[in-house]
């Protein structure tokens, strides 16, 4: 197995990268929605448009809550340095 490279973030908005940051510290959707003050239908959209750019899942539904993909955890760790 390959390691991951960066991802392009360059082609992620700034609002995608806070959110992901949220999902990363919340591990659910909503909670993560509200804490950058958007709606969860605009998160679940955001979380389409961050698998579009990356070509793979961010996350995987676990129960009521999510867990990070690799490239979801390399992605938040890269986020919240900014």
């Amino acid at each position: 197995m390959r390691p991951l490279s960066p991802p392009p973030l360059h082609h992620l908005k700034l609002g995608h990268l806070r959110f992901l940051a949220a999902l990363a510290d919340h591990m659910r959707i909503t909670s993560a929605a509200e804490a950058v003050g958007i709606s969860q239908p605009t998160a679940s959209r955001i979380i389409v448009e961050i698998e579009d750019v990356l070509h793979q899942p961010i996350h995987q539904r676990q129960g009521r809550g999510i867990a990070l993909t690799a490239a979801g955890e390399v992605l938040a760790r890269r986020a919240k340095r900014i």
